[in-house]
């Protein structure tokens, strides 16, 4: 009959889904995408087989729609029997398509990152401008031009170690990518120990061409070098960082000539040696990068330090720290760092002696957190100098972490295709680190006997490496161990003896079960950074020590099991950013999930990462307030984009006034740096008066769509507001009359740099003149769509009281011009001006911008 039929194809139909949803989950979990079409036809087959389902259904009850049930319903089965046979077709066609050639693959691979295009020129950089120094721009831009110059196909830059040459290799890179000069960029690091299958490994995966790890360097070169000659109308960079001697283009795979001198590709150079890029690598133009001069020197160092040099105590010491950077980029900064939170003992020593003992306090205060804190995951030191450089430590560091190390730890770092053979027993039972960075290998031995193991760091990215069971049995003294990049169905039954354990690093791992972690009861560091968990079981719940859980970008994350994160009591660092975020309300009698109101129990949290789609499921007493660093987004509207990295970031949707009477809310206005609010559809017209006790730490504000809002601030008094403020942005607020209204004090708004505006309807000027001392620090003002606005700057304004307010500073002799560098004006109609005045007509601009 027609409804067996149907039976029997919807069955065929199911079969057949999973199998293609297995090849879909499969190619997920590998990072690839899956074809539109095929995500279609799943969403399809689920929709029909539903259908179906429904009319077998009504089918059934045909059957009994007469005289009580006694006899079938002869109109309803013919009608049914239509439906039926309608349905059969529709099921055949959907199961036929999945045996075509086009399901025979589910994925696509990305676009190789070395491919330029509209995409990859613009993602794969952030651009700063503030980290671009005027010395290093102008060597940029003379490397851009050599590079644009058909006559030369070698450039190099050149200069001591930790001048900046890589960071102008990565901007020449950007400035390359946007202009959209090549078709194809690749870039590898060569370091001071050459390895060629890296070189080539970083060329080929810009390039999309895939090497078989047991291929030779000769066969990897000559299928790099087929790849490269191609396509002769490519244009194509190659970078090539960190060059200490001669390497043979040949032997990577890249065309030359006999004289190792490129062919048919342009080739980008650094090096500390100019002679190394002019002899050996025969460069058509060498710039040499010098240390910085004394006063860029300040600005990155004030930059980097902040606020405190300004503080009376410290500034004596300021002058002397930076002449003992010696110009030098790389130990401005991490100086800077350093001292940002020191005392004023550090300062004084540091201002005499920044030397070599000062490199090497630095190195070793970070060898110090490692040791002190096992939970930090970044710094993972061994104690051999390709392994440093392949961690990205720079040459500078180099020497003085590899004296370090090997005096603190009986180190053992693994190398490419040698796994754990090369070392002795004696050598693997006094060892108490070990480090397997991406080395490749193929198997791990059923049990390493390694008793005096405390930190084991395990990096592979071979899904078909197996852990044995009995792997970490002899391990009893290991606190720190990392499997990132691993693929596990359950993690390997011997984690249980590690009772020492106090670091877990699972980043990118492919794993489905955890509940093994709770036999962990002494680990305070948890990570699972990019993985595929989809549950953290309540299990989790017993590891009651823990101070660190990263679930950052576990996007299938659905489940966290209820009084989870309730019982993390000690927890001090919570970081879930594009992560879980389906939390259950607090009032939710059987809860499937977690609730925001576990995060009470958390007496120590001081930094989170959190997304809270509906303000619903918040409750009073949270203690966001108390954070010291903090993301925080409520609302279903927002991402974790951003144009400014700051430590205390708050995105808050405004459904009502009610959420901003929460003390806690109140609290994290206080203390946030950088603000996003969307909403308010009733309430103040202030945007200042939102918070009670004033944005103390604001120096990022962006205001959408809250069309209560007439003004950013309003006082008839005195008032000082805003004191940090560095850029503000707002859109889409149709009543927003005045920036500011009433009298301002000298202090508010005195670091404002940067205006950006939107579709605000009813102002009709940027800047009254009162505001004249506040426009001329700006650097960059952006209007839009404002389509009342007449002037950027008001010629005066006359106040409530019919008082003719003038600025002062409009008159006062050591104002030259406006520190104005971009201004963009779209859509504005009713525009006619910039700013009119007759006695001061030289104040805006003086050629400079």
């Amino acid at each position: 009959s027609y409804v067996e039929g149907l039976k029997n194809e919807v069955k065929e139909l199911e079969t057949a889904r999973k199998r293609v949803q297995r090849s879909v989950d499969e190619a997920r979990y590998d990072g690839k995408r899956v074809y539109i079409d095929v995500e279609d036809w799943l969403e399809s087959v689920k929709k029909q087989a539903e259908e179906a389902g429904n009319l077998l259904k009504h089918g059934e009850s045909a059957n009994n729609a007469c005289f009580h049930g006694w006899l079938p319903n002869p109109k309803g089965r013919r009608l049914i029997g239509r439906k039926v046979k309608k349905m059969t077709n529709v099921i055949q066609r959907l199961h036929k398509k999945s045996t075509s050639s086009y399901f025979q693959k589910v994925y696509y691979e990305d676009t190789p990152t070395g491919i330029v295009t509209a995409t990859t020129s613009t993602t794969r950089f952030v651009d700063n401008k503030e980290d671009v120094l005027e010395s290093r721009a102008k060597i940029a831009e003379d490397v851009i031009k050599a590079i644009a110059d058909d006559n030369v196909s070698v450039i190099g830059v050149h200069g001591p170690g930790g001048v900046g040459k890589s960071k102008l290799l990565e901007d020449v890179e950007r400035r390359v990518r946007e202009a959209k000069m090549f078709d194809v960029v690749a870039k590898a690091r060569v370091l001071q120990n050459p390895d060629l299958k890296t070189i080539q490994d970083n060329i080929t995966y810009a390039l999309g061409l895939k090497l078989k790890n047991e291929e030779t360097t000769s066969v990897r070169a000559d299928r790099l070098y087929k790849r490269l000659k191609s396509d002769p109308q490519k244009n194509i960079l190659i970078i090539l960082d960190d060059l200490w001697k001669k390497l043979e283009l040949k032997e990577v795979g890249i065309p030359c000539g006999y004289d190792n001198k490129i062919k048919g590709c342009k080739l980008l150079l650094a090096s500390r040696d100019r002679g190394i890029l002019r002899t050996d690598m025969n460069s058509d133009r060498a710039f040499r990068v010098n240390e910085l001069e004394k006063g860029e020197v300040q600005r990155l160092f004030e930059r980097t330090v902040g606020d405190i040099v300004n503080n009376p105590e410290y500034k004596p010491w300021v002058d002397g720290v930076i002449e003992k950077c010696g110009g030098l980029p790389l130990l401005i900064v991490s100086s800077a760092k350093r001292l940002n939170h020191g005392d004023l003992v550090a300062w004084r020593n540091a201002s005499t002696n920044i030397d070599e003992l000062f490199v090497k306090s630095i190195v070793e205060r970070n060898y110090d957190d490692l040791k002190d804190n096992l939970a930090t995951r970044s710094k993972r030191l061994g104690i051999d100098r390709d392994d440093m450089e392949r961690f990205g430590m720079h040459d500078i560091f180099v020497d003085v972490a590899i004296s370090v190390a090997s005096k603190e730890w009986n180190a053992l770092v693994g190398r490419n295709d040698s796994g754990f053979k090369e070392w002795s027993k004696d050598e693997l039972r006094k060892c108490t680190a070990m480090s397997f960075p991406h080395v490749g290998i193929n198997e791990l031995p059923e049990k390493l006997d390694c008793p005096n193991l405390r930190m084991l760091l395990l990096l592979e990215r071979n899904r078909f490496l197996k852990v044995p069971e009995s792997f970490l049995e002899s391990m009893e003294k290991l606190e720190v161990l990392d499997f990132s990049d691993f693929y596990f169905t359950s993690l390997p039954s011997s984690i249980e003896s590690l009772e020492n354990l106090k670091s877990l690093c699972l980043d990118r791992c492919y794993i489905e079960d955890v509940a093994i972690l709770e036999k962990l009861k002494q680990l305070q560091f948890l990570s699972f950074i990019g993985s595929t968990i989809f549950r953290l079981p309540k299990e989790i719940g017993s590891l009651t020590e823990l101070r660190f859980l990263d679930l950052t970008w576990c996007e299938r994350l659905r489940v966290i099991e209820p009084v989870v994160l309730g019982s993390l009591v000690n927890l001090e660092e919570l970081y879930m950013e594009d992560s879980f975020d389906q939390w259950a309300s607090e009032d939710d009698a059987l809860p499937s999930n977690a609730s925001v109101a576990e995060l009470k129990n958390m007496k120590k949290l001081r930094t989170l990462h959190i997304a809270i789609p509906r303000s619903a499921n918040l409750s009073g007493d949270l203690p966001f307030g108390k954070l010291n660093k903090h993301k925080i987004q409520i609302g279903d509207i927002w991402d974790w984009s951003g144009e400014y990295e700051q430590s205390r970031t708050l995105k808050l949707k405004l459904d009502s006034g009610n959420l901003l009477n929460e003390e806690w809310v109140q609290r994290c206005f206080h203390r946030t740096q950088d603000l996003y609010l969307d909403g308010m559809q009733d309430g103040g017209n202030s945007i200042h008066d939102l918070c009670v006790e004033g944005f103390q730490e604001l120096k990022h504000l962006h205001v959408q769509s809250g069309p209560s809002f007439q003004y950013v601030a309003h006082s008839p008094e005195n008032v000082t507001t805003f004191t940090k403020l560095e850029s503000l942005f707002l859109r889409n607020l149709s009543n927003l009359e005045k920036i500011y209204r009433g009298s301002l004090a000298p202090e508010s708004f005195n670091k404002l740099k940067s205006v950006k505006m939107d579709n605000c309807g009813k102002i009709k000027y940027l800047f009254p003149l009162s505001m004249m001392r506040v426009f001329l620090q700006l650097e960059e003002i952006e209007m839009n769509r404002c389509h009342l606005i007449h002037q950027i700057v008001a010629n005066a304004e006359v106040d409530e009281t019919g008082i003719e307010i003038i600025d002062y500073i409009i008159c006062d002799p050591k104002v030259k011009s406006c520190n104005l560098r971009r201004l963009t004006l779209r859509n504005l109609p009713e525009l006619t001006s910039f700013y009119k005045t007759e006695d001061h007509s030289g104040i805006l601009f003086d050629g400079q911008q």
